[in-house]
């Protein structure tokens, strides 16, 4: 997977989880974030890291790191 494809797959699994916010759809978003964020450090100068800034276990902020 390259660094876009995982970028592309994690917006996705973030419009999924927007708008059917479930324990399944929290965990994959957040399963992508860790793997596009091992990506992105790859190419840090085209790509940031992002971070979950929620305090919350039923919500998943992403913003970048």
């Amino acid at each position: 997977m390259t660094t876009l494809q995982a970028h592309k797959l994690l917006e996705n699994a973030l419009d999924i989880n927007n708008s059917h916010n479930t324990e399944a759809s929290r965990a994959i978003l957040l399963e992508l974030l860790e793997v596009y964020n091992k990506l992105a450090l790859d190419h840090t100068g085209i790509y940031r890291p992002f971070k979950n800034i929620s305090d919350h276990p039923t919500h998943v902020w992403i913003v970048p790191a």
